[in-house]
Order: C-alpha cells, then structure tokens, then sequence
C-alpha cells in the first residue's frame, strides 16, 4: 500500500516564495532556474507545454491560484506520478496493491490556507498526535476521529493485508489495478471525516507526466538520432569521396608525367 497527500509541495513552495518573493508562474521566471534540479523532466524546450497545462487560464493573474499551479507541477510530477506508476507496476506482480491520498484538512492548519494537505501530515495521524498531543496543534474531535480511520486503515493492511476501517460500514475496498486505479479518499467535507472510493488520483496531470511528456521526448529523442545518423553518414560519405578524389588526381598527375 502506499498514498499521497493532496498537496504534498506546497510548504516547500511557501517558504520558496518567502525567499523570492515568486507570486506568477511564468516563462521567464521558470527559465530563471527556478525549478532547476527540482523538476528535473522541464527541459528548456518543454516549458511552455508545462504551463500550457497547468496555468490558471481562467483566472491567469489570480496569484494565489497561480501559486497552487506551481506547487501541482512540482506535486505531480515528483511524488504523484511516480507513485501512481510504482502503484501500477506492483499490481502487475502483487493483486494485493492498495492507493489512498490523504485530503482531510483540519481547521487547525496553519495558514496560509492554500497549503492545504502538505506532505508528511498524514503521518501525525498515522502515529496518533491527535490522541498524544502535539505542541504546535490543539486537535479537535474530528481530528482524532481521523487519526482513528488511519490507523485502522494501516493496522488492518498490515495484519489482514486489506486496508479497512472499524468505524465504517466494513464494505470491501477495490484493489488498485493498472486498468482500473481504485484509491482510498481520506477527505473532510465540512470539518467532518469522510472516506470514499475514488479511481485515477489526478488523471489528466498523471497521464500528462507518465505518458504524454516521455511519449514527446522520445520522439524529440528519435528525430535528433536520424538528424545526427544522417549528419554522421553524410560526412563519413563526403570524406571518402574527398579521399577518392586526392588518390584519383594523385595517381593521374604521376602517371601523366
């Protein structure tokens, strides 16, 4: 089994933008560097493809949304995607492969609210802070009510190897499959708990990195290859022309003379 948060970048991304004062998402700052070394799959030449994607076009000055787009790119990119894949792969070899995201966020999350549900913060529900205690959060009872679906949901998968909740109605949970991608969805509508089956965790974004961008720089790939087999041979060809001709012109001056 594993999982994701709903928007596992998002703290990285706040203190970023301390740092740099960064409140678009743009070209120009993208080709600053910005996420050199962190999202290692924007080459230069598919930038514009990336925000193509992920700009709020209906809303495209609307900062905070702009800063949602960049913490996705980064989300999607190196913890979904990869996990959706990893996912899928092991269902190939094990029928018991399991999914959940964790999207509950509770009313004592710091702000700024757009952080929503960062990576790590389902693991203070994992371990039961709400019940222990922590010194930053005051937990509330709905809190406490979903550190419990955690763990029932891991202490289940470990003992039985099915995840399940002992406070909900015991109906089977889906496997997640290549085909299919059934997920657990741990949420909170409301300020109350909720767990509901989803299938395909971000589809259109996990599709766009695990399939469309290799699909293009493997044909980028290709035509660069023919591009410089077809240089290699033109030069290999005209260079032994070349030495043709020397032999040739040699030859007849020498036996001309």
């Amino acid at each position: 089994m594993t999982g994701v948060t709903k928007d596992e970048s998002s703290v990285w991304v706040n203190h970023f933008l301390v740092d740099y004062n960064f409140t678009e998402l743009t070209e120009e700052k993208v080709e600053m560097g910005i996420f050199e070394g962190v999202v290692p799959e924007v080459s230069p030449e598919l930038i514009d493809l990336v925000l193509k994607v992920y700009k709020p076009w209906s809303d495209p000055t609307n900062g905070t949304a702009n800063i949602v787009a960049i913490y996705r790119i980064i989300s999607d990119s190196i913890f979904i995607a990869p996990a959706v894949d990893f996912a899928s792969r092991i269902s190939k070899r094990n029928r018991n492969t399991y999914f959940y995201t964790f999207e509950y966020q509770s009313p004592v999350s710091p702000p700024p609210s757009w952080l929503g549900v960062p990576h790590g913060r389902d693991l203070f529900y994992l371990f039961g802070c709400p019940f222990t205690g922590h010194p930053l959060y005051n937990y509330t009872d709905d809190d406490r009510r979903v550190s419990r679906i955690v763990i029932d949901m891991w202490s289940n998968f470990i003992k039985h190897g099915t995840p399940s909740f002992s406070s909900f109605v015991a109906d089977p949970i889906p496997r997640f499959t290549e085909k299919d991608q059934f997920y657990v969805k741990i949420a909170g509508y409301n300020q109350t708990s909720a767990v509901s089956i989803g299938i395909r965790c971000r589809a259109r974004h996990v599709m766009f990195w695990n399939s469309v961008l290799p699909w293009i720089r493997s044909l980028r790939e290709s035509k660069y290859t023919k591009i410089w087999t077809l240089t290699f041979v033109f030069i290999s060809l005209t260079g032994f022309l070349l030495v043709v001709l020397v032999f040739v012109v040699v030859y007849y001056n020498r036996y001309r003379l």
